[in-house]
């Protein structure tokens, strides 16, 4: 590990590029058991606490896209909100919300429902 970079980043990277991919469900599978595995490493070897916290979320994703409970294509993006006071962290996260969810919320029978649906899904 040279110049402060983390090479399991972008080799957990690769192994989720693989998983998406695959053509069969045994290699995908595989694939993201290896990205999890890649990101927990990363985990291990980063410094800072925000990177950490986010190369875990990743491990997690990528192990329930290997049990098949993830949310398909989108499944990699995670959503984590850090409010840092003094020496204290308070981290919430949480799987993103797709644009399909968040436009549904809408009322699709009035104008402005129609309008918001109309720019979340364009």
């Amino acid at each position: 590990m040279g110049f402060g970079r983390n090479p399991h980043v972008v080799k957990a990277q690769a192994a989720e590029q693989k998983a998406r991919d695959a053509r069969d469900e045994a290699s995908r599978t595989l694939a993201w058991r290896e990205a999890a595995r890649l990101w927990d490493r990363a985990a291990d070897r980063e410094q800072s606490d925000k990177l950490r916290l986010d190369y875990t979320n990743r491990a997690e994703v990528a192990r329930a896209e290997a049990d098949g409970q993830g949310a398909g294509a989108e499944a990699g993006t995670v959503e984590c909100e850090v409010r840092i006071t003094g020496d204290v962290h308070d981290v919430e996260s949480r799987p993103a919300k797709s644009v399909e969810a968040d436009a549904a919320d809408d009322e699709p029978h009035t104008a402005a429902g129609r309008a918001r649906a109309e720019r979340l899904l364009n």
